[in-house]
């Protein structure tokens, strides 16, 4: 069994809470699918228990906005939160050189995808793994979800929308819609 945890966006305390209930079902294989940091005001210690406890951890756009500047469709507050979250990972001054290298080395190895035994992880969507989000309300835009279910092979986890459930060709379900797979 994996667990799959994504958008973490630098809350430590939920981070926590989250691996004690991965850990109390005996969970070991642990899939990051992106944004670790962003917004919250922990990104180094979750980014550095991340990398401790993930056997694979996705490019999110938080990360690329880190490494690489904010595309143009973030927001002001999105903005300020990646500048505030590059300085901090990246800038510190109190930090030593090469630990701030460590990390920018840290965040270039996340992959924007990944491909394991059928199944694709990306942070986005398969067609733009780091900046597409899939939306419930995209399961009535028939165009879209064709264009996303061409581009896989097979299964896809993707987080990015904060949004947990499942699209099918016959729509969205969300796990408090008590569904069978």
């Amino acid at each position: 069994m994996k667990a799959l945890i994504s958008d973490i966006h630098g809350n430590l305390e939920a981070l926590r809470a989250v691996l004690d209930e991965v850990d109390s079902l005996g969970i070991r294989d642990i899939v990051c699918l992106g944004d670790i940091v962003g917004y919250g005001p922990q990104p180094r210690e979750c980014l550095d228990i991340v990398q401790s406890v993930a056997n694979v951890i996705i490019l999110g756009n938080h990360e690329e906005a880190v490494l690489n500047g904010c595309p143009p469709n973030f927001s002001p507050r999105a903005r300020r939160a990646i500048d505030w979250t590059r300085r901090t990972l990246l800038e510190d001054p109190n930090e030593k050189e090469a630990d701030r290298e460590a990390r920018r080395e840290l965040l270039k190895s996340f992959k924007p995808h990944i491909r394991i035994e059928g199944v694709t992880y990306v942070h986005g969507s398969p067609r733009s793994p780091t900046r597409e989000y899939v939306l419930p309300r995209d399961a009535q835009d028939r165009k879209k979800m064709q264009g996303i279910f061409d581009a896989l092979e097979d299964f896809c986890f993707c987080g990015h929308s904060h949004t947990p459930g499942i699209f099918t060709a016959s729509g969205f379900t969300h796990p408090s819609d008590n569904f069978e797979l």
